[in-house]
């Protein structure tokens, strides 16, 4: 018998959805891991039933919000990589008292998030004197439109979910891209 939370979610699909995201941070932490070299991701594997967005937040969802991401060479697609977690791990440190996400996995992500952007700051360290501002100002927007979204709701569930799911959509590109760029 599945249980459902007070909000009538499914804890199954939560923490199945919390558990692809922290998988996805774990490929990100092999990629940058040790020498800084990026490996070859193989396609990320998502369950069906992980993903779905609550039907109530439907409404509120400002359909996906694009971002496009193009990189000439391996320094500036890891300051890439650092720029987009930085701003997913500031993302996760807000009020998430609104979700009704499995703690642990939450905590699990979170600290992955952290030990990858703590890599990737060692890796690109002096590459980022000043100059990310510019140079990844889409990036920037990206994310500010996310963090406009939790603002604007007041870090509602719906909100949370929205944005849930952008990060999720994000880092499965970025990892595809990375995946790609490699071969």
């Amino acid at each position: 018998m599945r249980t459902r939370n007070v909000l009538g979610i499914r804890n199954e699909e939560t923490k199945k959805l919390l558990e692809s995201m922290v998988s996805i941070v774990s490929i990100w932490a092999e990629m940058v891991g040790g020498y800084c070299l990026l490996q070859h991701v193989k396609q990320l594997i998502f369950t069906p039933q992980g993903g779905r967005f609550p039907s109530e937040c439907i409404n509120e969802n400002p359909g996906q919000i694009f971002l496009i991401y193009v990189l000439q060479n391996e320094s500036t697609r890891l300051s890439m990589a650092y720029e987009a977690l930085k701003s997913v791990q500031n993302i996760f440190k807000k009020d998430l008292s609104s979700t009704t996400w499995d703690l642990h996995q939450l905590n699990l992500f979170q600290n992955m998030i952290d030990r990858t952007v703590e890599r990737l700051q060692f890796c690109v360290g002096e590459q980022l004197s000043g100059s990310s501002e510019t140079k990844y100002a889409n990036l920037k927007l990206y994310f500010e439109k996310l963090n406009g979204i939790l603002e604007d709701k007041g870090h509602s569930r719906c909100a949370w979910e929205i944005v849930r799911m952008e990060v999720l959509r994000n880092l499965e590109y970025l990892s595809k891209f990375f995946g790609s760029s490699q071969r």
